[in-house]
């Protein structure tokens, strides 16, 4: 039974953080999924895939970056890749509707092109998923209250 205020997760949701061998202490990595992302790497490429979804233009501009230049012109990639980051709060829901539509995504993907997707089930993966993010903690938790669904954890947007 869960507590008030508890998020369950499983193991795919954590995972150990790799430590030298002079390293006694133990790290946990939280694992999820940029739905934005190409779904063979679900925490993010590092190149913009779309302006829709939960880092959407709007998003990046509320986080205090400018967006004036269209990211699909060349001037785009000279200005985008010397910003500096910004600080900010994501909001992770465990198993929701935009998970299970991610997961219908993806088999949909493996349908259409099966030889060229890699062989994991997406569903062992994260059961994680971003769904937006903000400059305010406490904002976030007032859209999203539910503590047994909704993770707000802080986070760099680069």
């Amino acid at each position: 039974m869960s507590r008030p205020g508890l998020l369950l997760v499983a193991e795919r949701e954590l995972s150990l953080q790799f430590a030298g061998p002079e390293n006694s202490g133990i790290g946990l990595v939280l694992n999820w999924i940029d739905p934005t992302a190409p779904w063979y790497w679900p925490w993010g490429s590092g190149q913009p895939t779309t302006q829709a979804g939960w880092l959407n233009e709007a998003k990046l501009r509320e986080l205090g970056f400018d967006v004036s230049t269209p990211v699909n012109t060349p001037e785009a990639d000279v200005k985008y890749s010397h910003v500096l980051p910004r600080d900010a709060f994501v909001v992770l829901q465990y198993e929701g509707p935009e998970w299970e539509a991610w997961i219908k995504k993806r088999e949909q993907e493996a349908e259409q092109c099966p030889s060229n997707l890699p062989g994991s089930d997406p569903r062992r993966m994260s059961h994680l998923i971003a769904i937006d993010v903000g400059r305010d903690p406490t904002a976030l938790r007032h859209r999203y209250p539910e503590k047994q669904r909704f993770l707000i954890v802080r986070g760099v947007v680069r």
